[in-house]
């Protein structure tokens, strides 16, 4: 299942996307250019000014590549543009005759790990700037300006501060805006974005994703009984329970009120239903769910529109068998 508040990002494990992709091409252009400046002025006569062009030319052929190598495989695409950087700035580290060109590197180096705080995963950010910072200090030691270890210590230092601080934060934020705050479970508009990310990779693998939507019975009552404090943990409650019975893939969230709605990557019609069945007997409150199952085409939200159809008619059939606007028997 997918946590609710998750171990990367809130909902689901965050993986970097067009915009990571034309940030980090940014980045490279932004680095090329510079270097290629600096190869028109150099530090010194004996400044390797091929080597210094080939850098800058390659981080602006980089640049112009990654956004067409990214439409279709953006995440791949980020890892391997982010590793070869590590490795362009070491042999820029390397190549480097005076010690102010190495430490010069360090704004680079150190937008490198701001970056990887927005574009990461914590976990695979940690092992990019470990990597990232190594071979800027390896190309560093390397250097025959014989560049002092003090003054360029400042610069994984503060790499490695800027990640961890600004990814703490970035991934505040994003729980903020992607999480229900009473239920912790994905909202609408994030459980709607995953959603439909995840129905384009069904598309692509030929496989099926099914939704299922939920609404409570008798919740008013809950609350007109109970008080809304005990409706609102009765809300936490079922989310607790219904998440523990969800696979790591499936995405739970709250579509607003006492409505809940679930995707579920590479499940058919039957196996959904199996699913409704095992989260009815995790918890007393009844419900009614509605289920739809993708096809060809189909958008999240005609997906969800089916599902939706689909509940309302199972809850018909419920309220014509007695009313639900009382308490529970089993929550009294």
């Amino acid at each position: 299942m997918r946590p609710m508040v998750e171990e990367e990002e809130g909902g689901r494990v965050r993986e970097p996307g067009q915009t990571q992709v034309r940030v980090l091409a940014l980045v490279y252009a932004v680095s090329g250019l510079l270097l290629l400046v600096s190869a028109a002025t150099p530090l010194s006569p004996s400044s390797p000014l091929a080597v210094i062009r080939t850098l800058g030319v390659a981080g602006v052929a980089v640049a112009v590549a990654l956004p067409l190598l990214g439409r279709r495989w953006p995440a791949g695409t980020v890892h391997a543009a982010f590793a070869l950087f590590s490795v362009l700035v070491a042999v820029a580290a390397a190549v480097s005759v005076t010690a102010v060109g190495v430490v010069g590197l360090g704004p680079a180096v150190i937008a490198a790990c701001l970056y990887a705080a927005h574009a990461f995963p914590v976990s695979t950010g940690r092992v990019h700037v470990l990597l990232l910072l190594s071979a800027a200090t390896a190309g560093a030691l390397l250097s025959p300006a014989g560049t002092p270890l003090v003054p360029w210590s400042i610069v994984p230092v503060t790499g490695a501060a800027v990640f961890e601080v600004h990814g703490l934060l970035v991934r505040r934020l994003q729980a903020a805006a992607d999480l229900d705050p009473l239920t912790g479970v994905a909202n609408r508009r994030h459980w709607h974005e995953v959603a439909s990310r995840d129905l384009v990779r069904a598309h692509r693998a030929g496989r099926r994703l099914s939704v299922v939507l939920i609404d409570l019975d008798g919740f008013k009552a809950v609350n007109d009984v109970h008080g809304h404090a005990a409706g609102d943990e009765l809300l936490r409650e079922l989310a607790r329970c219904w998440q523990r019975e969800l696979r790591r893939e499936d995405l739970l969230g709250r579509h607003g009120g006492d409505e809940f709605v679930i995707s579920l990557p590479g499940t058919s019609p039957s196996e959904a239903a199996a699913l409704v069945a095992r989260l009815r007997s995790s918890h007393p409150m009844p419900w009614s769910a509605g289920i739809a199952t993708s096809d060809e085409g189909c958008d999240a939200t005609s997906l969800l529109a089916r599902a939706d159809a689909d509940l309302y008619a199972h809850k018909r059939a419920r309220q014509s068998a007695g009313p639900r606007d009382e308490v529970p028997d089993a929550l009294r």
